[in-house]
């Protein structure tokens, strides 16, 4: 995919990338960044599918792949079934950081500081694989609604959705055994794909953003335990936003540089800092776009806090979610008020991390949706529907792809004259969402903010 009439890239970015970098590497640099955009995709662990199995796999990510064509997604009833996610390929490095700092080990509380719109989380909850607990965190709005979007679509039943400032969180303790934070930065890895991150750039926009980037990064080190992992990246290539940064980190008395070794055909630069390393994607050498990312441990062991139920939470044990929820008993429930039920899984990190992020931040999703009590009964939730934990006692309509585009447009479908009650729509076999066929109306549950508005199929 080409981008066309891309404004120049900013002068004063070109010389200070030269002094950084050499003016060979530097133009080879630049070069690339007028060249073709690549697409890939982010494969959801938790919903397996044959999908892309064609295409190339991301070296550093088995569940990632480079498209050979862009498709047109969404038109793709999969992308909305939550199937995968369009992620830059260097972003998914991060599965790979993760597997490297914990192998095996899921049951683990991690935070995600500036989450939106979401990708670096789905590659936690990749690995997490169901356990342990997620707090994927965004304070801006309207970023935050793309981001439960996001996870949503991802079905899993271990993640709250949170809009707290840093400090906020930080005054909840020491909680988690990782801590990511993408921090908000000028952008200069996006030049190849995004002209306004090239018409937005300046240099005391680098210094705005190092200076916001320190604070989240003092804040952020305040909610990692002793023990735990700091995964800092940018996508940018700033000394100032970068290097800096986690030098100043790692001059805490309790902090610990990290080297990693990834693979040498991956063509990542390590860049030696004053006191550790960081591992820098650059657009001439990776299919990707550009991005810095380093890791740094606090030093110690970790003593757990204790665990404490949050009222409102009870077991998911009884006999009537049996229909709703597979492996119901595995689950909890939380029941915040106005009917609302999410699903939460049954873990110590959940209840170690939950009951501080209800008393202390604003929580914009507590867990998967699985629905809203009207008097007796359950509407169930669209989040549910697409989740790898929707019941196989819930009966299922299969759609044709026209059909399924209707259906994500919000418009009516057709069923089968004797369909009575809730059903999940599928496409190919995996769930789109709920309709209830009240005959001879049938109402469609897709959410409307959701809905395809682009014409086509």
């Amino acid at each position: 995919m080409k981008m066309t009439e891309r404004v120049p890239v900013p002068e004063a970015f070109v010389k200070r990338l030269q002094n950084q970098l050499g003016e060979q590497v530097a133009m080879r640099l630049i070069k690339s960044l007028d060249g073709d955009i690549h697409t890939s995709v982010l494969l959801n662990s938790l919903k397996p599918s044959p999908l892309f199995q064609e295409d190339h796999q991301i070296p550093w990510n088995m569940h990632g792949r480079q498209l050979r064509e862009r498709p047109v997604f969404t038109l793709d009833p999969l992308w909305h079934a939550g199937l995968y996610y369009v992620q830059e390929s260097s972003s998914m490095f991060v599965g790979w950081i993760l597997s490297v700092l914990f192998g095996d080990r899921k049951d683990l509380a991690c935070l995600d500081m500036c989450a939106a719109p979401g990708g670096k989380s789905l590659n936690i909850l990749n690995h997490l694989q169901g356990s342990g607990i997620l707090v994927s965190n965004e304070p801006v709005a309207q970023r935050n609604v793309f981001l439960r979007e996001n996870i949503a679509k991802w079905g899993a039943a271990n993640c709250l959705v949170t809009k707290g400032r840093p400090a906020e969180i930080a005054a909840m303790g020491a909680l988690f055994d990782l801590v990511l934070v993408d921090a908000p930065c000028s952008g200069e890895g996006m030049f190849r794909k995004d002209s306004f991150a090239r018409e937005q750039w300046s240099e005391s926009l680098v210094i705005q953003c190092a200076t916001e980037q320190e604070n989240i990064l003092s804040e952020a080190w305040k909610a990692l335990k002793p023990g735990g992992y700091l995964v800092y990246s940018t996508c940018t290539f700033s000394p100032q936003e970068n290097e800096d940064r986690l030098d100043q980190l790692l001059s805490f008395s309790s902090a610990e540089a990290v080297r990693l070794e990834p693979g040498v055909e991956w063509n990542i630069v390590e860049v030696p800092t004053q006191y550790g390393w960081m591992y820098r994607f650059l657009p001439h050498l990776q299919s990707g776009e550009g991005l810095t990312i380093g890791v740094v441990r606090k030093s110690g062991e970790a003593t757990n806090s204790k665990l404490k139920k949050p009222k409102n939470l009870r077991a998911c044990n009884d006999p009537e979610w049996d229909h709703w929820v597979k492996y119901s008993d595995q689950f909890q429930l939380f029941s915040p008020g106005s009917g609302e039920e999410y699903l939460l899984s049954s873990s110590d990190a959940v209840l170690r991390v939950v009951p501080l992020c209800l008393e202390n931040l604003y929580v914009t999703m507590p867990g998967l949706h699985v629905g809203t009590r009207k008097g007796k009964d359950l509407v169930p939730g669209h989040a549910l529907a697409i989740s790898p934990y929707l019941s196989d006692n819930v009966r299922r309509i299969p759609l044709e792809r026209s059909e399924a585009l209707r259906f994500l447009r919000c418009e009516s479908v057709d069923v089968p004259a004797d369909t009575k009650g809730w059903y999940i729509v599928t496409y190919q076999g995996y769930a789109l969402g709920w309709i209830k066929s009240i005959p001879p109306r049938v109402n469609n549950y897709f959410p409307r903010e959701w809905k395809i508005r682009m014409q086509g199929d």
